[in-house]
């Protein structure tokens, strides 16, 4: 029988740091008001450091920097990167202390909050920080619906985003566009007999890669395929492609350029 690589996975902190490394704008609800953040930076503990806009209910924050902390909610969606029907991955809700950032600001942060355009130093980053954690991952869940699950921000701040969160939109475009026939050959190592409509990469961490499996009589299949051993850093990713998709294909066309 063959000693398969153990299918695990990335912990809920470590999710939710991913989540919101990778998030495209966050979500703000402060007081009565809702607004977007599209730019932002987590500091090493896992606080949201982003500049209020000029019309943002949070603008008072830059304004008044010694008001006591407002307590506001913020989600953080995340979406697959290939088309389709349902794209939503997972969601973050967490409840946080907004207030004026007082810490050392790293280099280029500010550069990076404000976007193209001036920079106006004089202007308080405002700082997010996590007192309450909820996850919902629509991925990998057997029974075929997804529920929340609390994050202990003790953990979340411990927590650091997945390795491969720079590299996990371009491998699984480039898996599914460009080698239909590993993914099917990978579909049926992970799951044989299992009859299925399509079929696509939907998740990618350092320890495998997620398929998600479209059947006509049943809810979709989530199958993971762990690598031989966890990935460190996108350089090593391409042969941990390589060496998954020889074991669940020996004779197939195999993998080039993984991304």
């Amino acid at each position: 029988m063959e000693n398969r690589p153990t299918a695990a996975s990335i912990s809920s902190a470590e999710r939710v740091r991913t989540i919101l490394a990778g998030a495209s704008s966050l979500r703000l609800g402060p007081v009565n008001a809702v607004t977007d953040v599209t730019r932002h930076a987590l500091t090493v503990e896992g606080s949201i450091l982003f500049l209020p806009s000029d019309d943002s209910p949070d603008r008072i924050f830059a304004v008044t920097q010694h008001l006591p902390p407002q307590t506001v909610t913020v989600t953080a969606l995340d979406v697959a990167p290939i088309p389709h029907p349902d794209r939503l991955r997972g969601a973050v809700e967490m409840t946080c202390d907004l207030q004026a950032y007082r810490g050392p600001t790293p280099p280029g942060i500010r550069e990076h909050l404000a976007g193209p355009g001036p920079v106006d130093h004089s202007d308080p980053i405002l700082c997010l920080r996590p007192t309450r954690i909820s996850l919902t991952w629509h991925c990998e869940d057997a029974r075929g619906r997804a529920a929340s699950v609390d994050v202990d921000p003790a953990a979340y701040r411990e927590a650091f985003p997945d390795p491969l969160l720079p590299h996990e939109a371009e491998a699984l475009l480039h898996l599914h566009r460009d080698h239909p026939g590993a993914v099917a050959a990978l579909a049926a190592y992970g799951a044989p007999g299992v009859r299925h409509t399509s079929v696509r990469p939907v998740v990618l961490d350092r320890h495998g890669v997620v398929l998600r499996l479209e059947r006509a009589d049943a809810a979709p299949l989530d199958v993971r395929l762990a690598f031989a051993h966890a990935v460190r850093c996108g350089c090593d990713l391409e042969a941990a492609m390589v060496e998954l998709i020889e074991r669940a294909d020996p004779d197939g066309e195999g993998l080039s350029c993984a991304g």
